[in-house]
């Protein structure tokens, strides 16, 4: 599949052609998940899930690697190619809240990568971690020790993932990267105040983030990527249109993330309507989907993938997001089910 099929267009929506495509199969697979009533959710503890962040997680790598073969066998049939995938992300590849959702027929709740695995055809080898930033997981900031004593914490994470990539003989590399950037004082540096007679975004800002330091970024990252492994698919995701509500996720000894990221810079700013709010965050992830849209093009055997219009944002909108950054499990569910039929029909 070439990276201009990979690549939804931002503009207006196309006319409808008879011919089915693999993205115009992945978004109908979409709407019929969404189509269906959100299934009734409830928590369960956190010792349930650890035990399905495990299985779901690295520790679970090898045993999904035989299950599909297995079940093949047991079928009487040729098991289907499973593809060895590795990701490195944000939280949108490790956020473990969603595993403490219990869904219809006792399963558990996933994450992005969780749904993307299930069917066997995509195994996910993780390095990611929720809150992580674009700059860090490219070049490494994170630091050790404190004081005269603090020194730059080696090796990088884009380390491991080289090494993940080598070590695990990956199929394709998938990258979740600057939602973090687009978030709490990040936010509030977009924007001018409501009362200083400006328009409502820094144009500047938005030019030097999204047309220099992102694109930079990532060819960076793409280029140390395929010096590991030349010509490896790369796949890169937009981000759904957030909605600024002000919720954020009760801590737990589980996870550590608290929120909100949106609305309080919104405020700050002195734009409090929800429609406001509204706005600019579509303002700021076209934006933020552009630039990807321009990476992939620029660079041979990269796709992006956009999940724009994934994820409900009506008055049933919560049964999708979980917060203002982050979905349910059933809206993860929605995300990979497009994520992976482009994915194979790149792989295939």
């Amino acid at each position: 599949m070439s990276k201009k099929k990979a690549a939804r267009s931002t503009g207006s929506r196309p006319v409808a052609k008879k011919k089915t495509t693999a993205k115009t199969s992945a978004r109908s697979t979409a709407r019929t998940i969404q189509a269906k009533p959100a299934a009734r959710t409830k928590r369960v503890s956190e010792a349930v899930a650890r035990k399905a962040i495990a299985a779901w997680g690295n520790q679970g790598f090898e045993q999904r690697r035989k299950a599909a073969v297995k079940r093949a066998a047991k079928a009487g049939v040729p098991a289907a190619r499973q593809f060895t995938i590795v990701a490195e992300g944000d939280s949108w590849f490790d956020y473990k809240p969603a595993f403490l959702e219990l869904t219809g027929f006792l399963k558990h709740g996933k994450d992005l990568l969780g749904h993307l695995q299930t069917s066997g055809r995509i195994n996910v080898f993780r390095v990611s971690t929720a809150g992580d930033t674009l700059e860090n997981m490219v070049y490494g900031t994170d630091t050790s020790g404190s004081g005269t004593g603090m020194k730059p914490k080696l090796p990088p994470q884009i380390d491991e993932t080289l090494a993940a990539i080598r070590s695990k003989n990956a199929d394709a590399f998938f990258f979740s990267g600057g939602g973090n950037d687009l978030a709490g004082v990040e936010l509030a540096s977009y924007l001018n105040h409501k009362d200083s007679g400006e328009g409502v975004l820094r144009g500047a800002m938005l030019d030097f983030v999204f047309g220099d330091f992102f694109i930079k970024s990532y060819n960076t990252l793409i280029r140390k990527v395929r010096a590991v492994k030349p010509g490896i698919p790369i796949f890169l995701h937009g981000y759904d249109y957030a909605i600024p509500d002000g919720r954020g996720v009760v801590n737990t000894s589980l996870f550590t993330w608290k929120g909100p990221w949106l609305r309080p810079a919104l405020v700050e700013k002195r734009y409090i309507s929800p429609q406001e709010g509204r706005d600019i965050l579509h303002a700021v992830m076209d934006r933020f989907n552009d630039a990807l849209r321009q990476i992939a093009a620029a660079n041979d055997n990269v796709h992006y993938i956009d999940l724009r219009g994934t994820l409900r944002d009506d008055a049933s909108y919560k049964d999708d997001w979980a917060n203002e950054l982050h979905p349910t499990s059933d809206g993860f569910m929605r995300v990979a089910a497009i994520v992976e039929q482009q994915m194979l029909s790149v792989l295939d």
